[in-house]
């Protein structure tokens, strides 16, 4: 990824409340495009916001 397209990747996750600084971005999704980085990362943030759907309904059963 371009230092531009690390920044555009820092913006674009920024707006979904999903905090990462350039060193981060490097070290995780350095070597991916940044159409594929953002594809990835939104994908995570959805699985991730499902387990907590689940979880608020598990706790709500017990």
């Amino acid at each position: 990824m371009t230092t531009m397209e690390v920044k555009e990747f820092i913006k674009k996750l920024k707006e979904k409340n999903d905090i990462w600084d350039e060193q981060m971005v490097i070290d995780v999704f350095g070597n991916m495009s940044l159409n594929d980085a953002l594809s990835v990362r939104f994908k995570e943030l959805e699985m991730l916001n499902e387990n907590i759907v689940k979880a608020k309904i598990a706790a709500q059963i017990i």
